[in-house]
């Protein structure tokens, strides 16, 4: 599957731009798994958890039996693209040292997926990306956001509608105004 090498392509042109000229070190990997067997990060279980950045082994997890094609099948290819973009927002204010609470990072990492879904729009990686998206995507994208919902994850996250205004943020201002969103 190419979206996560275009995610990754993604933030190595990002990341120079909204860190004083870091290179972005590629994810360790990105793990699908049973929920029946969760993997572990670092020394605890992911139970429970359907899509996570797993911080201390850097890797993106994404439950690819029950989960993720349940938010496929309700919402389209996009949507899955969504939410794992999310994760790398997550990955990249992690690397940024983002000191924000959950809720407030959760937002950041939405705004970003935006910021990559406005790079896709545009097409403007031309030399590195092959990937295009219609605009019923965009809707995909949105629709991810707002259904795609484990338990406290409102607490967690905030408002399906929040979500969706950071991840408009990141589509309509760019990936730098994500760095500083506030709810």
């Amino acid at each position: 599957n190419g979206v996560p090498y275009d995610i990754e392509d993604y933030f190595t042109q990002l990341y120079p731009e909204i860190s004083n000229g870091q290179q972005w070190t590629p994810l360790r990997s990105i793990e699908p798994f049973d929920p029946a067997k969760p993997p572990m990060c670092g020394d605890q279980s992911a139970e429970g958890y359907s899509l996570f950045y797993c911080i201390p082994d850097d890797y993106v997890g994404w439950d690819n039996v029950v989960a993720m094609p349940e938010v496929y099948n309700q919402g389209g290819d996009y949507a899955v693209v969504t939410l794992l973009a999310t994760q790398w927002g997550l990955a990249a204010l992690t690397r940024l040292g983002d000191q924000s609470d959950e809720k407030t990072s959760t937002l950041r990492g939405d705004c970003l997926a935006g910021g990559y879904t406005a790079s896709v729009i545009l097409y403007n990686r031309p030399e590195t990306s092959t990937y295009h998206i219609s605009p019923g995507d965009l809707d995909e994208g949105i629709k991810a956001l707002l259904v795609f919902r484990g338990d406290g994850d409102v607490e967690r996250q905030g408002a399906g509608w929040a979500r969706v205004e950071a991840f408009r943020q990141g589509v309509i201002d760019g990936a730098e105004s994500c760095l500083t969103y506030q709810a």
